[in-house]
């Protein structure tokens, strides 16, 4: 009798905590990341689409009227279309000894009528205009270029490695012939300088600021067009440090990734005096399963570089987006194989909710 209690004791014990640990589970854990978010209701409205058929397209630039997307399959090609996704142009690019170059992993940066062409393995750019759609190259012999921004016609930022400081540094270029460089900003060095120091750089005409929003940290940095620091800013997050592991692979003289690292901020856009971040980390007030069927965006006045408020770009086609831009709040994103736009009603302090509040 003894031993049939305490079998059904232990029976109804284990249920109990089975029971529990289910519970723990599917309920919404508190100070996840210890920040919490402000929540839009609603705020995207009059959506486009546009089926592109095929992937591997980015936004490469865009106008009021105009947007431009390279595509990384076919990299001296750029397609053309209106805001209302109602008309489209496929454009081949002209490029001079574009046959010779071995990689061939072209980037394009349009600043209409401008448009600036890098070879990414290498210091190469190519320089034209539209709608003449021929280039002519220009070496600034430099180890490569891995992100670019344009300033003016003739002048543009990019980021490089300075073998000299053994890591990432942003330089300013004057394109014209001699190309010549000028200020440089050192990024602020964490672990190798390289992984721990990649983010996105963005160029605010309207302030004329350059930006640079740190990948693996809670930080981004205004500068005017001297690469003069203006103001030093933070994400609401708590990453403040970078968590990157590398590897050297001493056969091919190459350094790694050891594991995938916590990405803080995975994408951002600039629109006026707002800064728009694509967060890659849940709050403590949200809930996991509309974190992992949206996109997250974290709103930063560049006024003050407060945080405003958050909204989610909804998934379309059963996919996340993978790159956006915002102008004249008008939202442009990319998902698979398709472009979709959205009107963006983010003027009214009063909108602001705490959607997602957990008692």
């Amino acid at each position: 009798m003894k031993n049939a209690i305490y079998v059904a004791f232990c029976s109804i014990f284990g249920i109990f905590v089975i029971a529990t640990l289910y519970a723990l589970s599917t309920k919404p854990t508190k100070h996840k990341n210890s920040f919490q978010r402000l929540l839009l209701s609603e705020p995207l409205d009059s959506m486009h689409v546009l089926d592109l058929k095929y992937n591997g397209y980015y936004i490469a630039g865009l106008t009021k009227k105009t947007i431009y997307l390279g595509n990384d399959h076919s990299p001296n090609h750029v397609l053309i279309t209106n805001c209302n996704l109602t008309d489209t142009q496929y454009v081949k690019l002209y490029i001079r000894y574009y046959e010779n170059l071995a990689s061939k992993k072209l980037k394009i940066t349009i600043d209409s009528p401008n448009i600036f062409i890098r070879e990414r393995t290498s210091s190469t750019i190519f320089q034209g205009t539209i709608p003449r759609f021929q280039y002519t190259p220009s070496n600034l012999d430099l180890a490569s270029i891995s992100k670019l921004v344009t300033i003016t016609p003739s002048t543009i930022v990019i980021r490089t490695y300075d073998y000299n400081l053994e890591q990432n540094i942003l330089q300013k270029v004057y394109t014209s012939s001699p190309p010549t460089r000028k200020a440089s900003f050192t990024l602020a060095k964490q672990v190798d300088g390289v992984f721990c120091t990649d983010g996105t750089l963005l160029y605010n005409s309207d302030l004329a600021q350059i930006l640079y929003i740190y990948r693996y940290r809670n930080q981004f940095v205004g500068l005017d067009t001297t690469l003069n620091v203006i103001y030093k800013g933070k994400t609401i997050d708590t990453v403040s440090y970078s968590n990157i592991k590398t590897h050297t692979i001493s056969s091919e003289n190459k350094i790694i990734l050891a594991s995938q690292p916590t990405i803080v901020n995975q994408l951002s856009a600039i629109d006026k005096n707002r800064l728009y971040i694509n967060s890659g980390l849940i709050a403590d007030n949200e809930l996991k399963e509309k974190f992992d069927q949206n996109s997250v965006i974290d709103v930063y006045s560049l006024k003050n570089q407060d945080y405003q408020f958050s909204f989610y770009l909804p998934a379309y086609d059963k996919s996340k987006m993978y790159d956006f831009k915002i102008l004249d709040n008008k939202v442009i994103a990319l998902y698979d194989h398709y472009i979709v736009t959205y009107s963006l009603n983010v003027n009214n302090p009063k909108d602001i909710t705490k959607a997602l509040k957990i008692e």
